[in-house]
This record gives structure tokens, C-alpha cells and sequence, in this order.
């Protein structure tokens, strides 16, 4: 619950402020003072707090395959398998918009921190309309991405002339961009 309130800060306030009106009924006048600078101490907070990165797909070659949302999971591994690393341009699969990119990658960290400014081998897919053609990197040898950074709110992966093909077709690019992806 409180996630979702950082992520608005107007909804703190507002939450803050009902909580102050209902409360006041029983308090003195010095404890309606104190509670009111606990308040604007809260706003200011709120105010300083870094907004959250933007997320987002931006890949070439030209034209540019761009996306407003990215999302971002982790799944810790345990003494049985892997963790992963999964980013997506949609929410869920049943949310599925196009342009729509996936990113996968198996890694030996066990929390997401230990990915900072780490070197990944990962498997990408691009696909620019629905029915359109597939493009995807190499999954006998995956290519290397570099994770550029890794926040509360999210990740960034770099992708640097990653070459990748079409599936079921002899076309091949090589693509440069990034995937901003928010921790979900």
C-alpha cells in the first residue's frame, strides 16, 4: 500500500490530511500544531523525493522502436535453479501492445541489486506489429547486455549492436538502445 502512495505523493498529502482532520477532534491545540509541522515536513519530503525514472523501450535500427512503458521482474533463484531477469513493454501477457519487446536473462544473483553494472547474457524478441515479423537474438549463444543501472524504482539495460535476425527469414539488424524497465 505504501509503494503505491510513494509513487503518488499527492495521495499521501490527502491521506496525511484526512487522518490529521479525523484525528483533531480529540487533540489539544498543541497537539494540532505539532501534528500540522509533521505534516509539512511529510510535503517537503514528498516535494524532494526523486520522481521515478521513466520507463520505456528505445531500440534501432531506424525507425526506431519505441514503447512509453516497460516493466521490470526479478524472480530469485534458489539451490534449484536460476534467478531471472525479465522486462517487458507490456504488464501482462494478456496486456500484450505493439511495438512489443521481451527481454530475458538467466543470472547467477540472488537479488537485484548484485546486477549493477553488471555485464548480462540475456534473449531479446522484438516485434514491431501484431502478426508481423519476429526479430531475435541468437538463443544458442545469447549476446551480452550491460546493465547500467539498477534503482528502488527500477533498471536500465543497455543494448549495444546486438545483432539479431528474423525469425524464419534470412533478414538481420543490428540494434542499439535502451530498456527502462519499472520493478513490478
Amino acid at each position: 500500500m505504501f509503494g503505491r502512495l510513494y509513487s503518488h505523493p499527492h495521495a499521501l498529502t490527502v491521506c496525511l490530511s484526512t487522518f490529521l482532520l479525523v484525528s483533531s477532534a480529540a487533540c489539544t491545540q498543541e497537539d494540532l500544531d505539532a501534528a500540522k509541522e509533521q505534516l509539512k515536513n511529510v510535503q517537503q519530503t514528498v516535494a524532494k523525493v526523486t520522481p521515478l525514472a521513466e520507463t520505456g523501450v528505445n531500440l534501432g535500427p531506424q525507425p526506431a522502436i519505441k514503447t512509453e512503458d516497460c516493466f521490470a521482474k526479478f524472480i530469485p533463484g534458489d539451490s534449484q535453479r536460476s534467478s531471472v531477469l525479465q522486462l517487458t513493454s507490456y504488464k501482462s501477457p494478456t496486456a500484450e501492445d505493439y511495438p512489443a519487446v521481451f527481454f530475458r536473462a538467466t543470472l547467477t544473483a540472488t537479488n537485484r541489486a548484485q546486477l549493477a553494472d553488471q555485464s548480462i547474457a540475456g534473449e531479446l524478441y522484438v516485434q514491431t506489429v501484431k502478426g508481423g515479423p519476429l526479430w531475435s537474438t541468437a538463443w544458442e549463444k545469447p549476446p551480452q547486455f550491460k546493465v547500467s543501472a539498477v534503482g528502488e524504482w527500477s533498471i536500465t539495460i543497455d543494448v549495444q549492436n546486438i545483432e539479431m535476425s528474423q525469425v524464419d527469414q534470412d533478414a538481420k539488424a543490428t540494434f542499439s538502445g535502451q530498456l527502462v524497465g519499472a520493478w513490478k
